[in-house]
């Protein structure tokens, strides 16, 4: 986001203007009617999504986020080995990462990339191993190694504060619920690294 301001400024009126109007804000993209734009909501969302933009240099919207789903799929596809599959996870995690941050009333409690994937590596979100059909058992068992598991996203891909708000079917865990501790995360798969791959990446794709 280019040209964002860097605090909440209330949008004024304009003569004439239907309060029906739909009112799209240039800053955070977020999209209401004409009447709503000074509202708690949005904010709280304006303010939420300046501070992932400082906190972490880009902010994805749902147009980037799912191209950048889609590519690491293809890069899944045709990838030649196992650096290069675990590369491709992370890069499709990343894109529900920067969802779920967008969806997290603070930034500052959210969990950190690394954190956020071991959690994600800890359960089960669909019936038998959809991450290990997904991905295959190797590319897996070594992302664990790499970040570990730990508890506290239950299910789904939003790290959320009650979940037992969220409706479906019961979550199960991997492995029993055993926790394995990180071996330690390549300096190629920390948030940093994949965050630069994401910028570059965006550069190229005009976002």
């Amino acid at each position: 986001m280019t040209d964002k301001a860097r605090e909440w400024v209330s949008i004024p009126p304009e003569r004439g203007r239907d309060p029906y109007d739909l009112f799209k804000c240039p800053v955070c993209g977020l999209e209401m009617a004409w009447f709503e734009r000074n509202k708690p909501v949005h904010k709280h969302y304006h303010n939420n999504i300046l501070d992932i933009c400082d906190k972490y240099g880009l902010c994805l919207f749902i147009g980037p986020r799912e191209k950048l789903k889609i590519d690491a799929y293809d890069m899944k596809v045709h990838a030649t080995d196992i650096k290069e599959k675990k590369f491709a996870f992370l890069l499709e995690w990343y894109s529900r990462f920067m969802r779920s941050l967008i969806a997290y009333h603070n930034i500052k409690k959210h969990p950190s990339f690394e954190d956020y994937i071991s959690m994600i590596l800890y359960q089960d979100t669909f019936d038998g191993g959809w991450l290990e059909k997904l991905h295959g058992q190797e590319v897996i068992s070594s992302l664990i190694d790499d970040f570990g598991t730990l508890k506290g996203i239950p299910g789904g891909s939003y790290f959320l504060d009650d979940y037992s708000m969220v409706s479906g079917a019961p979550f199960k865990n991997y492995h029993n619920g055993k926790v394995y501790v990180r071996k330690g995360i390549p300096k190629e798969f920390s948030e940093p690294a994949i965050r630069q791959w994401v910028e570059n990446w965006c550069d190229k794709n005009n976002f």
